[in-house]
């Protein structure tokens, strides 16, 4: 049995890395990853062993049996009391994509500029968390989240959502925003739809003293539709928008660098966006003098 958990265990790992699997079937795999993690420490403590359980490694071993164990009886037993209940306010198309604003029931979630939350909209009797970065300021009585159709369940959310659906809600995640940092001269980019977590910040941010140069990534009319919307929340603040339409040419750190007052070495970079186009530039940057430990990043995945 040992061995048949120990292959179920690298089954289900190999499983959450093949992205073509739909989320519905890796939802339900990953969860059998708590049984069967079980039974693998069952055996092995239960069985004959090359070592002693008071050995160094007995005892680490001991711990981490009992870290992961206590991890996925949290997550199935306690975690929902985190969870809030919210319902949905207001629906605003924005061409494929839906910004979705959210009234609290009564609880209200703790988040932190460009951190994201987990939802689940309750379509249907099954519960699916997916995960949205907050475009809403923390001070807001209301938490707001533009969603793109890049999947199924994105794409139902189009056009099953109403006002008035519940909506289940786990945050804030994330800390692609570190306060640390913020007195420091910054470049932000953003991709697509990672201009989300940037939305945040703008609202969170008072007119910066130092240097803040947004590059905003993008094609096609959601972008276009994005750069408005943008450019009307930055509005006076001494924050520098450069849009750049993928379909002409790439953002490049040539294009960056001409656009900064101070070497790059003196720059934070926050970055959010298609894991390709960030990997290309965290290069390109660092090539071109940014200090590796100056850059930050979120890569925008959806399965």
């Amino acid at each position: 049995m040992g061995q048949w958990a120990m292959y179920g265990l690298i089954l289900l790992g190999a499983i959450s890395m093949v992205r073509q699997i739909p989320y519905r079937i890796w939802y339900y795999t990953h969860m059998l990853m708590g049984p069967i993690f079980i039974i693998s420490v069952y055996h092995t403590f239960f069985s004959d062993v090359p070592f002693s359980l008071t050995s160094v490694t007995g005892i680490t071993l001991l711990m981490v049996s009992a870290i992961g164990i206590v991890s996925w009886v949290y997550k199935i037993i306690f975690k929902k009391r985190n969870f809030c209940a919210y319902t949905v306010s207001d629906i605003k198309p924005i061409d494929n994509a839906v910004e979705v604003t959210l009234e609290a029931e009564s609880k209200t979630i703790d988040y932190q500029v460009g951190q994201f939350a987990y939802l689940d909209f309750n379509l249907d009797k099954v519960s699916h968390f997916h995960p949205f970065t907050i475009t809403s300021h923390p001070s807001e009585q209301q938490l707001s989240f533009i969603i793109r159709n890049l999947g199924k369940h994105t794409q139902a959310l189009q056009t099953q959502l109403a006002i008035g659906q519940k909506v289940t809600v786990d945050g804030g995640y994330g800390q692609l925003i570190r306060k640390k940092k913020a007195s420091q001269p910054q470049v932000w980019l953003a991709g697509g739809i990672g201009i989300t977590p940037f939305i945040s910040w703008i609202k969170a941010t008072a007119s910066p003293e130092q240097e803040v140069h947004l590059f905003f990534v993008g094609r096609g009319k959601f972008y276009r539709l994005m750069v408005q919307k943008v450019t009307e929340i930055i509005g006076t603040k001494n924050i520098q928008l450069h849009i750049q339409d993928s379909e002409q040419d790439r953002l490049s750190a040539d294009g960056i660098s001409e656009k900064l007052s101070l070497p790059l070495s003196m720059y934070q970079v926050f970055g959010c966006g298609p894991p390709p186009m960030l990997s290309s530039l965290k290069k390109q940057l660092v090539s071109k003098g940014l200090k590796p430990s100056h850059w930050h990043n979120e890569n925008f995945v959806m399965r």
